[in-house]
């Protein structure tokens, strides 16, 4: 049911890029841009091609394509990421907390096939030494990382070991910049070789399964 789900996210966000390229674009440049989008499996995997991200110039951030909701957002004063182990209990951290991390930061590609590619320098730090730290990792096979949508929370599930390398981790700047709320400020998933509809938004629980 959850591939199911994710593949008819999928199957929506592609039909949607051909729709907004089909109206803008001539045939011609339409196969010029089309060459350059990547595809995903049924697990939301994307293949790198032969290109290097670290090598691609970074996308200007008000030209990043976007998903979803963009216009939500938070009081910082009682916002705060929970982090829930597979019995219960809860870690809270503030957002200035959050900034006393120790960073990571790569250069990560977001990629919505037949829509936009973001190549952004995703800044944030690292749920999986998070994890070990509180010593949750023992067990543990899978992360559900959720973000505020409205009425209804977005969520996307990782594997521990994408977690554990820094795969996929928890940003709050991208090209230097403050994560602007459009792009999910104060905290948003950056999942590399993921799909966009991984990159969760506006991030406020993390769950381990």
């Amino acid at each position: 049911m959850e591939n199911r789900r994710h593949f008819i996210k999928r199957v929506a966000c592609i039909f949607s890029g051909i729709s907004f390229f089909s109206g803008l674009f001539p045939p011609a440049l339409k196969n010029i841009f089309g060459a350059g989008i990547k595809s995903g499996d049924a697990q939301g995997n994307i293949s790198s091609g032969n290109r290097d991200p670290g090598e691609m110039q970074l996308t200007p951030l008000e030209s990043f394509g976007v998903m979803g909701r963009t216009d939500i957002e938070v009081d910082l004063d009682k916002w705060r990421l929970e982090i829930e182990d597979k019995y219960g209990r809860i870690f809270k951290y503030s957002y200035d907390e959050i900034l006393t991390l120790p960073p990571v930061e790569r250069k990560i590609t977001q990629v919505c096939p037949g829509y936009f590619e973001n190549h952004g320098l995703w800044k944030g730090f690292s749920l999986g030494k998070i994890i070990k730290d509180l010593g949750l990792d023992s067990g543990v096979e899978k992360v559900i990382i959720s973000g505020l949508n409205g009425k209804n929370e977005k969520e996307a599930k990782f594997s521990i070991d994408s977690v554990f390398n820094d795969d996929v981790f928890l940003v709050y700047e991208v090209n230097r910049e403050i994560l602007p709320v459009r792009n999910g400020f104060p905290l948003r998933v950056a999942a590399n070789k993921k799909m966009g509809d991984y990159w969760i938004k506006y991030v406020n629980k993390v769950k381990l399964v």
